[in-house]
């Protein structure tokens, strides 16, 4: 299988041979749908295994790499208080997946300006970490890569990316003993994560019901976390699960 690099500068190379001009496909939905179709057309055998849908997420890709003659504003310097970027970072996330923090292989298939979205956010969010001095906000940037990577689909899948999650979980858990808020949050999403992505990624039901009674358990007492751990529980439990 070729590499993601491999496929952007053989599909360069042949939208080059075949004239397309990629300044502002981007930006132009009609006439990067044209450039697919062109493309496509005329696709070479090992082309063809990649699927219309991901070439056209290609092409976007590669007009997202072309220089523009102004910068864009979130490639500028960013002076905002680092826990304002946090906030812009959790935001972009709650717009983009709502309450979703897993994805299972091509459920909601992929979509290339997704892709280019979530690779400007991982960067914000490496830009971003070493200027965290506060444990709270590290777990905070955590849980928020977390659920970036375990929705995040690149044009070679999201496998590696959920491995990445549970890394992300598991670091988070091990700095966020001194508040059982951010504990018992850090519990409830990796246990909605490990229902929501493929079993052998994610761990599945049981995988999922463990952390969820963790997270009953860490969960300060009379709070509203408490009762939304508690739900997700019961919800686990009298689940239907086809796994």
């Amino acid at each position: 299988m070729l590499s993601k690099e491999e496929l952007l500068q053989r599909v360069g190379d042949l939208v080059k041979k075949l004239g397309i001009g990629l300044v502002g496909l981007a930006t132009d939905p009609k006439r990067l749908d044209e450039a697919t179709d062109k493309v496509w057309s005329l696709a070479p055998f090992w082309l063809r295994p990649v699927g219309k849908e991901r070439l056209r997420g290609i092409i976007y890709q590669l007009s997202e790499r072309i220089p523009r003659s102004t910068p864009p504003a979130d490639s500028t310097t960013d002076n905002r208080p680092a826990e304002a970027r946090l906030q812009a970072i959790e935001e972009a996330l709650r717009r983009m997946f709502g309450d979703d923090f897993g994805t299972r292989k091509s459920l909601r298939g992929y979509d290339a300006q997704t892709d280019v979205s979530c690779g400007r956010l991982q960067k914000e969010c490496d830009d971003l970490e070493p200027l965290l001095n506060d444990s709270d906000n590290l777990v905070r940037l955590l849980l928020a890569e977390a659920q970036l990577s375990g929705m995040w689909q690149k044009l070679q899948g999201s496998q590696g990316n959920q491995r990445t999650a549970i890394a992300c979980y598991e670091r988070a858990l091990s700095l966020s003993g001194k508040s059982p808020e951010l504990r018992a949050m850090t519990l409830l999403r990796f246990s909605r994560f490990s229902e929501e992505a493929d079993k052998d990624i994610g761990g599945g039901r049981d995988k999922a019901k463990e952390l969820a009674a963790a997270a009953c358990a860490a969960a300060p007492a009379g709070t509203l976390l408490q009762a939304q751990c508690a739900e997700h529980f019961q919800r686990l439990d009298k689940k239907r699960w086809f796994f």
